[in-house]
């Protein structure tokens, strides 16, 4: 199976190859399904977590420390993505 979908493929395979900028990781999903491994593949913050018995990977934000997850009325800061274009405003005012 070749999928770029972790999260549904780390519940149906028993082992992974994991293929990231010229550089790869084979292994048990145990061993490659960890925060650390895909933290260093991915070179960002992963976290991951089980729910009723699935592996769910989870790309944390930068300087983002959970305090504030799934709380109503919490403020979520705007983001960008990079590289990206951005819409023209000058026309609308805003």
């Amino acid at each position: 199976m070749v999928s770029h979908a972790l999260n549904e493929v780390a519940n149906y395979v028993e082992r992974i190859a994991l293929v990231m900028n010229g550089s790869f990781r084979i292994g048990s999903v145990d061993e490659i399904m960890s925060s650390s491994v895909l933290s260093e593949m991915y070179r960002i913050p992963v976290d991951v977590d089980s729910v009723n018995g699935h592996r769910i990977v989870v790309a944390r934000r930068a300087g983002y420390n959970g305090d504030t997850a799934h709380t109503p009325g919490a403020a979520v800061p705007p983001h960008t993505h990079a590289g990206a274009p951005q819409p023209d405003r000058s026309a609308t005012g805003a």
